[in-house]
């Protein structure tokens, strides 16, 4: 069975990713729908989409392969760095934001099959790294909680778990000026100006928002970015031109950043599962995500 004929039309980015890696991003299909509609929980129609999705990634690729996550965008901003050698072996993760793969042409020779690694998201950021030498690929799902340490009730002074920018921890492994890095759809891309952040007595979400950035990210230019709307006590975001300025801040020239233009809130033919647009559903529709998906 051939992605297309499983899901139809999907984004690959075999034509410029290097070494004989492939991906893409598979939004809203009658098999997710399918499953989300009939299983009884949440977890058990998450898995049983990972299992399928896996089955036709192997099948469509003719290729020995075993599943690895990150599943699931964990929101916790934790890294996990793969290497030849024993850890390559066990290799399913589930709370991890970030999975770093550490020669993975010797790992495939290593383990005798390729790994697919998937992670699932409605309206963040998945971006791919890679370097030119292809020693390092990366997937990793960037949000406001992830990137900036943001919470609705938490300072980012005050936060226990935050950790630091997800793409500044990841830098420090894998060189930033020889990176090229993919951003995948996501909500507020290109000149869309789809994410707003209530900003009014008792919700100041988009003041903490700007904070956050400022901690996280001190050097970056944004103020061109935002668009108040006190008449709605609302702010809009250009995230994904946000996103793009925190890497060249963080080394990598833009002429190396490919970011998607399709937000998934706003996408006129509504290609995508986005939370903002699904979450009055009823039952479990409204937990339907899109798949970024890599094969390495």
């Amino acid at each position: 069975m051939l992605l297309a004929e499983a899901f139809g039309v999907i984004p690959e980015l075999g034509d410029v990713l290097p070494n004989g890696f492939t991906g893409g991003f598979l939004g809203r299909n009658e098999l997710v729908d399918r499953i989300y509609a009939t299983e009884s929980t949440r977890v058990q129609a998450r898995s049983k989409v990972i299992h399928q999705v896996s089955e036709v990634l192997g099948e469509s690729h003719g290729q020995q392969y075993r599943t690895m996550a990150p599943t699931v965008s964990a929101h916790t901003g934790a890294i996990r760095i793969l290497d030849p050698g024993g850890n390559s072996q066990n290799i399913t993760e589930s709370n991890v934001d970030a999975m770093i793969i550490h020669h993975p042409s010797l790992i495939r020779a290593y383990i005798h099959a390729r790994h697919h690694l998937i992670m699932g998201v409605a309206d963040c950021v998945i971006a791919i790294i890679w370097t030119d030498d292809g020693e390092y690929i990366a997937m990793a799902h960037l949000s406001n909680q992830t990137e900036l340490g943001w919470s609705s009730t938490v300072h980012p002074d005050d936060s226990p778990s935050f950790q630091g920018s997800l793409l500044r921890r990841i830098f420090q492994v894998i060189p930033a000026t020889h990176s090229q890095v993919w951003l995948l759809p996501h909500i507020g891309a290109g000149d869309c100006w789809c994410y707003e952040y209530s900003d009014r007595p008792g919700q100041p979400h988009a003041t903490i928002l700007k904070e956050c950035l400022a901690l996280a990210h001190p050097d970056v230019s944004h103020k061109d970015l935002w668009r108040d709307r006190p008449e709605d006590d609302k702010c809009d975001v250009r995230w994904g031109e946000l996103m793009v300025r925190i890497l060249e801040s963080l080394g990598v020239s833009r002429a190396r950043i490919h970011p998607s233009t399709e937000c998934t809130f706003c996408h006129p033919q509504q290609l995508y599962y986005s939370d903002r647009m699904d979450r009055k559903l009823p039952g479990l529709e409204r937990y339907r995500r899109n798949l970024a998906w890599l094969i390495v």
